[in-house]
């Protein structure tokens, strides 16, 4: 049975229409550029993740405890989730690749 679907932490659709725009923005005209070569392992991978949540968190606390702007928090957690992306269409992309190098290798003939 099917869970109900919550309600979006976003309240109107204008509001994440705004934020996917944003993270789209991000991915595509500076994400890229940032880290052009995408790093060869789900740990690196993973770690290009981190350092850009790190970068989110530094900035709250510089708005918490230096009285920054949180407009810097907005702009690390945009770049945070276009590497999150940027992950999952990596992961995707290899898991493709790595079933369709399976099927290849169970079709061949094995020499004798």
């Amino acid at each position: 049975m099917k869970k109900p679907r919550q309600q979006p932490l976003i309240s109107t659709v204008g509001e994440r229409g705004d934020a996917y725009c944003s993270i789209d923005d991000e991915l595509v005209g500076h994400a890229e550029a940032k880290f052009p070569k995408w790093p060869i392992d789900q740990i690196h991978g993973a770690g290009v993740l981190v350092e850009e949540a790190g970068e989110t968190m530094q900035a709250a606390i510089n708005h918490v405890y230096q009285g920054e702007s949180d407009e810097r928090i907005e702009e690390e957690a945009i770049q945070t989730a276009a590497m999150a992306v940027r992950l999952i269409i990596w992961l995707r992309s290899r898991r493709r690749k790595e079933k369709m190098n399976h099927e290849i290798r169970k079709k061949k003939p094995v020499k004798r």
